[in-house]
């Protein structure tokens, strides 16, 4: 890979996942680590195709993610553009 392409402070999906992971982990300790890992990887696989800006990708990531966690520890919250 070319040195210009692999910039650091440019994340890619997969950091970004992780990034997130850990963020729900703290956020949702009622539910099991492996749970909270396969609903980011799920939501991040759903989302990566869509060719955002990292920003962008993160948030929604995030946003998709704790909406589902929130869900299956029985609160329901829409999910809304903007």
């Amino acid at each position: 890979m070319p040195a210009a392409a692999n910039t650091t402070d440019t994340p890619d999906p997969r950091q970004i996942a992780e990034d997130t992971c850990r963020a729900l982990l703290g956020a949702h300790a009622g539910i099991g680590a492996d749970v909270v890992t396969a609903v980011v990887l799920q939501a991040a696989e759903e989302l990566v195709g869509r060719a955002r800006p990292p920003e962008e990708f993160r948030r929604m990531l995030h946003r998709r993610a704790s909406a589902r966690l929130a869900a299956m520890a029985g609160v329901l919250t829409p999910i809304t553009s903007g």
